[in-house]
């Protein structure tokens, strides 16, 4: 006998997609706005984070995962005597 399918559980066909969110207070807008201050929102699909090598133990737990599947896009930055 086939499984029947609970209308409350989404399919995952048609689960919607991952959103990030993330917000910030401009600092010093405070003052100028009465008190409301001036905010910035920002909501992206793919979340985009930076791991260095100091991070010893998450560092070689994403070196584990198969990066080559995956499109990726690499900088390397330099400013204020840094790379």
């Amino acid at each position: 006998m086939p499984a029947e399918h609970d209308p409350a559980e989404p399919d995952a066909d048609t689960l919607p997609e991952a959103i990030a969110v993330d917000g910030k207070s401009l600092r010093g807008t405070f003052a100028l706005t009465g008190g409301a201050g001036v905010h910035q929102l920002a909501a992206m699909t793919h979340y985009v984070f930076t791991v260095k090598e100091n991070q010893h133990r998450l560092h070689g737990l994403l070196q584990t995962l198969p990066w080559h599947e995956i499109p990726a896009h690499i900088t390397t930055d330099c400013g204020h005597g840094r790379t």
